[in-house]
């Protein structure tokens, strides 16, 4: 089986509704079932889960000690039963839930991030099944050209009209451009298995013949001077943010489990005498020398480091943001100059020197290499296409949603 038939196969085995979508269609599917998503939904269902423990009363477990003692002297036995019930009164309580809260709001933004990286990804993948999909086309095409051409030499050499050499070289010009187009099912088959995963769906339909393919346009004006709000607006900075916020309810919280719940205690017994006995007392740890100092170390160690991360990343971001603006409006008037002049030049070169070979005036090997220069304009062009959607989908990434 070949590999043109094989893919054609798997191409043919598409359900009926899973149409080639929009990349309007994209961003939606890869914001609500991208599979990478759902580890980052778990992590925030488990973080608001952390909240309900956090708001359980500042009154702890109580607990009874009995104690029974008897002496020489005594004629019965004594018995004293202690209650102890121990109370948060040092604002234990609002710091565990103020944590929570603010963990529960790291990992909202971790999801938010995740789903901008997820975008991006697909506005990426989308891309570059598009542009495959338009060089498997041109490369089918130059195939078809190629095949009638050495059909056309093998009757001449029949009729003893042209050469071994001429015949020999058309099939070498039909090996190159088959060769070509079967490279490119390979990397098609691999295209849309990446996009298909992304979109957390089985099947991701081929774009149609003759979709036209072009940089995509930019939804939202941008100017210099805008580069460090996006930078500050992007979700991995609001991440980050958050991540801070974190950390600072983290060490109030271990600041606060610095002092041990105290404990209200009620006694009551019987003496040996059979008189009952009653009395109360209360228990308090001294926060002398277990402070806490580790955890609270911790938490203020993390916190600083993602300061430092976070103002390192707004200056990358602020940077990267003004240079993938500056790609895309280089790109998009790169693709505006090679469709308005390289490719129509290229295209009168083929229309002369295949006329030209039609009426005997040149050989076929200027007619291959005009198709050559011809392919290899369009495809300069796809790859300027294929970097125009990267561009589009960092900034996807950078901005959480279409720029």
């Amino acid at each position: 089986m070949s590999l043109k038939f094989a893919v054609a196969l798997v191409f043919a085995a598409q359900t009926a509704n899973a149409a080639w979508p929009t990349i309007d269609e994209v961003a939606r599917r890869a914001q609500a079932r991208a599979p990478s998503l759902a580890e980052a939904r778990g992590q925030l269902a488990a973080a608001n889960a952390s909240i309900s423990g956090a708001r359980v009363s500042p009154i702890q477990n109580p607990y009874v000690e009995v104690f029974t003692d008897t002496g020489k002297f005594t004629k019965d036995v004594q018995v004293q039963a202690n209650l102890w019930v121990p109370i948060e009164l040092t604002g234990q309580r609002g710091a565990r839930i103020g944590e929570a809260e603010h963990l529960a709001k790291f990992k909202s933004r971790t999801l938010s991030e995740t789903r901008a990286r997820v975008l991006g990804e697909c506005v990426t993948a989308y891309g570059e099944l598009m542009v495959l999909a338009a060089r498997l086309e041109q490369a089918t095409h130059q195939e078809g050209d190629s095949r009638a051409e050495l059909e056309f030499f093998t009757g001449k050499l029949a009729a003893q009209d042209t050469t071994l050499y001429e015949k020999s070289s058309a099939e070498a010009e039909l090996g190159r451009w088959v060769q070509q187009r079967v490279e490119i099912e390979v990397q098609l088959v691999q295209a849309r298995s990446r996009l298909a995963i992304l979109l957390g769906t089985l099947n991701v339909e081929m774009p149609p013949a003759n979709l036209s393919t072009h940089v995509p346009q930019l939804r939202i004006a941008f100017a210099n001077d805008q580069a460090r709000d996006v930078a500050r607006r992007s979700p991995l900075v609001s991440t980050l943010s958050t991540e801070v916020e974190y950390w600072n309810a983290n060490r109030e919280r271990a600041a606060a489990e610095r002092n041990a719940p105290v404990s209200f205690i009620v006694s009551v017994g019987r003496g040996d005498a059979g008189e009952t006995r009653y009395g109360g007392g209360l228990s308090w740890t001294f926060p002398l020398l277990q402070r806490n100092q580790g955890a609270i170390a911790k938490a203020e160690a993390e916190r600083v480091r993602v300061l430092d991360v976070k103002q390192t990343v707004e200056q990358m971001l602020e940077a990267r943001v003004r240079s993938l603006y500056e790609m895309m409006r280089v790109t998009q008037e790169a693709v505006k100059s090679i469709d308005a002049s390289s490719i129509p030049a290229a295209e009168r070169v083929v229309e002369t020197a295949t006329q030209l070979w039609k009426t005997g005036k040149t050989d076929p090997l200027k007619v291959w290499i005009a198709r050559r220069d011809l392919a290899s304009a369009r495809s300069r062009r796809l790859d300027l296409v294929a970097v125009g959607f990267r561009t589009y989908g960092e900034l996807a990434a950078l901005r959480g949603e279409l720029p």
